[in-house]
């Protein structure tokens, strides 16, 4: 035999190992998409038993019949409390906003955002000499510097 036939031989094995493979792999694929589909069947399946479904639904029925009852509460309490109790829960809404944004301006106004806070005008000047004198010129605004972030 001489060298290229050993060459002619080699490179024909080395195409069957190569088809060989391919197979195997090609086999491999298709078991694993068998395999996801029967995984899939069998949740699909399990899901459908009848015990678990029933417990879902008796659950879901409870939560939404409390949820229903709740409801129910507050609408009967808001008409017994009348006008009067939503008018309260509207101020206190309206306080909370207020206090929010004052700490929100005061968060600025700490970090710099914001210019200090001007001195409050002196009580004991009546209001016709206070609206008499000349209004301040604000002030500057923080500049900023290298090393402030």
């Amino acid at each position: 035999m001489t060298g290229e036939e050993k060459r002619q031989k080699l490179k024909e094995q080395f195409k069957q190992d190569l088809l060989l493979r391919k197979q195997f792999l090609d086999k491999a694929k298709e078991l694993r998409q068998s395999q996801t589909m029967s995984r899939a069947i069998t949740d699909l399946t399990s899901a459908l038993n009848m015990e678990e479904t029933d417990a879902w639904v008796e659950l879901l029925n409870r939560e939404s019949a409390m949820a229903e009852a709740k409801l129910e509460m507050s609408f009967d309490l808001a008409d017994e409390a009348g006008p009067n109790l939503l008018q309260q829960q509207a101020m206190e809404a309206e306080q909370q906003k207020l206090s929010a944004a004052m700490l929100v301006e005061q968060m600025k106004r700490q970090m710099g955002l914001l210019p200090e806070e001007p001195a409050p005008a002196p009580e004991s000047a009546p209001p016709d000499q206070a609206d008499d004198a000349a209004p301040e010129a604000p002030p500057e605004p923080p500049t900023k510097k290298l090393g402030d972030f």
